[in-house]
């Protein structure tokens, strides 16, 4: 045996030496509903090894966040922060004890519209998180109030005093987000095996529809103006007017 071979008797001790090396990182910005930020994410920690890293998430809602059970079956913890609106003393409160008693490698906080606080970037700096990182998902977002405009302003002026990377999916939202700051594009992971051609699910599809001899096209997205659902339709008249036998799902 080599003299320096070193091996552990006591299971638990060796469970915790491992926890140890495991790099957290704490996952900001879900909602309930399973959209863009939530599939992003989600993707990345289905397949990144997790002996090496685990996600935490916070959740700033009253409903529970999207792919909760999921989360949880691969490791992850889930937070609960009080909204400043509804509780601000709770707020300050379960951030300082969050970032007390979790030592996090890094912070990633998903965006599809500005911020309005910083608080969370702000204790994570307080606690020494290196890696505090804003991404940015989108590149507009509906008509603010004056008061919401004021609190934007303010968190764009204060960003790098506590946000250390700047990330967007594509360069127009980050400049939308970011402005004139340096930021790094970030593709959206997409695990293609789900998209593999598949004729029992096309006739199904086509079936659930009552499309089966019609030309299909689909789209995915909600309704809002960030989606462009008004193109689409032009697209759709567009290819009505050549051929009638088309069908939009």
């Amino acid at each position: 045996m080599h003299s320096n071979q070193v091996f552990h008797k006591n299971p638990v001790l060796k469970s915790r030496e491992a926890d140890m090396d495991v790099k957290r990182v704490l996952i900001c910005g879900f909602t309930e509903g399973q959209g863009g930020m939530e599939s992003y994410i989600m993707e990345i920690y289905r397949h990144c090894d997790r002996t090496k890293i685990q996600f935490d998430f916070l959740n700033v809602h009253t409903f529970q966040i999207a792919y909760a059970d999921e989360i949880k079956a691969l490791g992850g913890k889930i937070f609960y922060v009080p909204l400043k609106s509804v509780d601000m003393k709770g707020h300050y409160q379960a951030l300082d004890k969050l970032f007390k008693e979790n030592q996090y490698s890094g912070v990633y906080y998903q965006c599809n519209r500005k911020l309005i606080s910083l608080d969370v970037f702000k204790y994570a700096k307080k606690y020494g998180v290196p890696k505090r990182v804003m991404h940015s998902h989108n590149s507009t977002q509906e008509e603010e109030t004056f008061v919401r405009k004021i609190r934007e302003k303010s968190v764009e002026i204060q960003m790098d005093n506590y946000v250390t990377h700047y990330f967007a999916c594509s360069k127009e939202a980050g400049k939308w987000m970011f402005g004139n700051r340096p930021f790094t594009v970030i593709k959206n992971s997409v695990d293609t095996s789900i998209f593999f051609y598949n004729e029992e699910s096309r006739q199904n599809i086509r079936q659930h529809y009552q499309a089966e001899e019609k030309i299909v096209v689909g789209t995915v997205g909600r309704l809002v103006d960030a989606k462009n659902p008004k193109f689409m339709l032009k697209i759709f008249d567009a290819l009505w007017k050549k051929n009638k036998n088309v069908s939009v799902v």
